[in-house]
């Protein structure tokens, strides 16, 4: 449920590796490669590659949650902050955010 669309293509990269071939059809090369290299490396700690997927993306948007409300207390004031945070965590497309996505990465 959590690995559909590109999160295929970064299960099987982190699997199986990089692959193409000359044939016109869709490859793996067009995805970077620090997401799946994070996942091989829980991998290698004996977790499961969806889990790790997860995992990853999710703490990378708790990190990413935990920037952005610093950055907006300093700015602002801690009111500010927490509505900020929690309109970033709880906004539909952060479900992008709890999948084997790069969005919380990037």
């Amino acid at each position: 449920m959590f690995s559909h669309w590109d999160g295929e293509w970064y299960t099987k990269i982190a699997t199986l590796g990089y692959s193409y071939a000359n044939d016109g059809q869709q490859h793996s090369v067009a995805f970077y490669p620090l997401f799946p290299l994070l996942i091989r490396g829980l991998m290698a700690l004996g977790m499961r590659v969806e889990v790790a997927g997860v995992l990853i993306n999710s703490l990378a948007f708790l990190g990413a949650l935990l920037l952005v409300y610093f950055w907006v207390e300093e700015r602002y004031d801690t009111g500010s902050a927490k509505w900020t945070s929690a309109v970033l965590a709880w906004c539909p497309f952060s479900i992008f955010c709890t999948v084997i996505y790069t969005e919380g990465l990037f």
